[in-house]
């Protein structure tokens, strides 16, 4: 976004799912009105980040360490910042490994593993770790560590569970503002939307070969339960 910012001047941006604050990052005004030639979707995943140890916590209530998988390249520095703070505040000890390039996600993992952590956040990562999906649940099963993602996609792939938004969905909606914008609308008073349905979806099958039971009520919260 940031280079596209900086080569389209006088072109309309529409954000079809970023993971930042757009108006801390200064790309709006505001969310009501953007004021310039940037407006969209925003997935402020960040603040999904607490609800995300939460969920774990609720699955491993002797949860203690918690492993934090990102990469600082992909704008994801202040999610890994965040993960921290939201982990101490729960009373958990946190543990950063940074994977930057697809050759790393291995080794990342390991050093995880090392920690001796009982559970991994997987934080948003469209340029190495969505990419190398397989990947990243294939070592989280070969470790046994119980993970939450984001994306839905993992959990599908056989992760145990995740939380956040649906990128289908995401995208279909900023059809719309593309729509209204070829029909004459200016992006500054366009207000950025924030995602309004999140969903958790917990793999059953993965549950049972971690050894874990997931509680009732945390069953009855999914959306959809993968068997």
């Amino acid at each position: 976004m940031r280079h596209l910012r900086g080569s389209t001047a006088n072109v309309p941006l529409v954000m079809a799912a970023s993971g930042l604050d757009p108006v801390k990052a200064g790309w709006a005004l505001s969310f009501a009105r953007p004021g310039g030639l940037i407006t969209g979707l925003t997935l402020l995943t960040d603040e999904l980040i607490g609800k995300q140890l939460e969920i774990l916590r609720e699955t491993l209530p002797v949860l203690s360490t918690v492993g934090v998988l990102g990469n600082p390249d992909s704008g994801g520095s202040g999610s890994i910042d965040k993960a921290q703070q939201y982990a101490r505040a729960l009373g958990v000890t946190p543990r950063v490994s940074l994977v930057r390039r697809p050759a790393e996600i291995d080794g990342a993992f390991r050093t995880i593993k090392a920690a001796r952590v009982e559970a991994v956040v997987v934080l948003p990562d469209l340029l190495v770790l969505e990419a190398n999906q397989a990947q990243v649940v294939a070592l989280a099963a070969a470790n046994r560590l119980p993970c939450i993602y984001w994306l839905k996609s993992y959990v599908e792939a056989g992760g145990l569970m995740s939380y956040g938004t649906d990128l289908v969905d995401i995208h279909r909606q900023s059809a719309r503002y593309v729509d209204r914008i070829l029909k004459g609308a200016r992006p500054g008073d366009l207000p950025i939307e924030e995602p309004t349905k999140l969903d958790l979806v917990i793999n059953a099958k993965t549950a049972r070969a971690l050894g874990l039971t997931i509680s009732p009520s945390l069953l009855l919260r999914a959306d959809r339960i993968i068997e």
